[in-house]
């Protein structure tokens, strides 16, 4: 993961994200039947990401919910590890292309906004579409 971005907006905030980071998944697809299979998946990953933020009247910003001020210039620096375990169930409708979904659960193991914790948890629904020649 690289992402560099600069953006800024009519009221002259101007914000510049540098975001880099890593992911390592482990799985395997386990046929059940004819056109069903169960393809669970195990991820890991970290990243970081710096912004600097300018707005010369000030305001705030929220960084998954933890407010920070914005000055004349505001640096915010993201780190993260998180774990992330998606268990689809697929259904192969040809044989080289399928659709799925199944149960996902994400959680931090560790994420700060400038040192401070903010770690999150998520636990839901996801679908996948795929295919191959």
């Amino acid at each position: 993961l690289f992402r560099d971005s600069d953006s800024s907006s009519g009221l002259d905030i101007t914000d510049k994200v540098l975001t880099f980071g890593v992911t390592a998944a482990a799985g395997g697809n386990f046929w059940l039947g004819d056109r069903v299979s169960f393809w669970p998946k195990l991820s890991f990953g970290v990243w970081q990401s710096r912004s600097t933020l300018s707005a010369p009247m000030g305001g705030s910003i929220s960084v998954n919910g933890t407010p920070f001020p914005i000055g004349p210039d505001t640096e915010i620096t993201e780190n993260a590890a998180f774990v992330d375990v998606y268990a689809p169930f697929l259904f192969h409708l040809t044989r080289h292309f399928f659709v799925g979904f199944g149960p996902e659960g994400y959680a931090d193991i560790v994420h700060s906004a400038n040192s401070i914790d903010n770690r999150r948890r998520f636990l839901g629904l996801e679908s996948t579409v795929g295919g191959w020649f």
